[in-house]
This record gives structure tokens, sequence and C-alpha cells, in this order.
């Protein structure tokens, strides 16, 4: 198989691994809105086993792409790099927004949940839990 043909691979499979994470990252947003702890732990540890295979596809990646720039012979061999490469910069941006929006998300609750303390203990003046539990 040529290299450049399998960095094709590489980058095909890179991009649906992004498009995958993309997917957990939304469920992990639902359960964040849902303060459904079990359905983000679920989300985060499918997000922490796929990282690990996106981060050896891109090891392979940048290692192919150095070796495959001598053997581009063709246009079309190029255009189709592109086309994948394309997709894949997109589906990365599309986690990063929805990591963006989590992040935001997360941020918030953790000030709700704060201001929430604030006002039951009184501005910080009465204890929350009685101290003889």
């Amino acid at each position: 198989m040529k290299t450049i043909d399998r960095l094709e691979q590489v980058l095909t499979a890179e991009a649906e691994l992004a498009e995958v994470m993309r997917d957990i990252l939304k469920t992990k947003q639902e359960a964040i809105v849902k303060f459904d702890s079990a359905a983000l732990d679920s989300a985060i540890a499918r997000e922490e086993e796929l990282a690990s295979s996106i981060e050896a596809l891109e090891r392979e990646r940048t290692s192919l792409t150095k070796s495959a720039v001598n053997e581009l012979e063709h246009r079309d061999e190029m255009v189709r790099i592109e086309e994948v490469h394309r997709r894949l910069r997109e589906a990365v941006h599309n986690v990063i927004v929805v990591n963006s929006e989590n992040d935001s998300l997360l941020k918030h609750s953790l000030h709700f949940v704060r201001e929430n303390i604030r006002i039951l203990t009184e501005n910080y003046s009465r204890q929350l839990v009685d101290q003889k539990m």
C-alpha cells in the first residue's frame, strides 16, 4: 500500500473519531444540563478511551505526512487528501465548539452552586451542615 493511500485512511479514521468525539461531548453536555452524574461519568470514560485512539492516529498521520510529501504524483491524490483533511478540520472545529460550550456550562453551574450556598448560609455566616452529624 502506498503511503499516500495509508495517509488517506488515517485522515478518514481521524475525522470519523473526531465526529464520534463531538457526539460524546454533546452527550456530556446533555448530562451537565440535566445534572445526570452517571451519564456524565459514562461520557467522560468514553471520551478518555477515544482520546488515546485519536492520539495514536495523530502520531501515525504526522509520520505518514512527512513520507507522503515525496510520493504525491497526481493532482487527484492531492485533491483526495485535501478533501479528507477538510473533513478532519471541520470535525475538530466542531469538537472545539462543543467543548467550549461545555466549559461555559460548567462555569455557570459552579457559579450557580456557589451563589446558592452563599444565599443558604446567609453570606457564609451560617454553617450549611450541622457538625453534630
